[in-house]
């Protein structure tokens, strides 16, 4: 296992047992952790594979110099990666601006 995926978070912060951490058993089991890896990987490989389609089609209609394509989302699931604070925290955007 890499050493940021822990069974559990390292410390409490007052909400170890709400929204996304209630989807999983504690502690969670390196198989779990493997799987629910697997299953993110998987993810963001459909997202990308779909954003490409978008941008793609921008192009073919000849719009991708009109457009601004801003995405945003979270830092994935929190069985993947609990090393620290920040993880559970930050916020990944992207800009293609023409």
């Amino acid at each position: 296992m890499p050493p940021n995926i822990l069974p559990e978070h390292p410390f409490d912060h007052g909400e170890r047992r709400v929204h996304d951490e209630l989807l999983e058993e504690f502690p969670r089991t390196p198989e779990r952790i493997c799987q629910h890896i697997r299953e993110y990987y998987a993810m963001i490989s459909h997202l990308d594979f779909q954003i490409g389609r978008i941008l793609d089609t921008l192009e073919e209609r000849r719009l991708a110099q009109n457009t601004i394509v801003v995405l945003a989302g979270d830092n994935g699931l929190p069985s993947v990666s609990t090393a620290s604070w920040e993880n559970n925290v930050s916020t990944t955007t992207v800009s293609v601006c023409p």
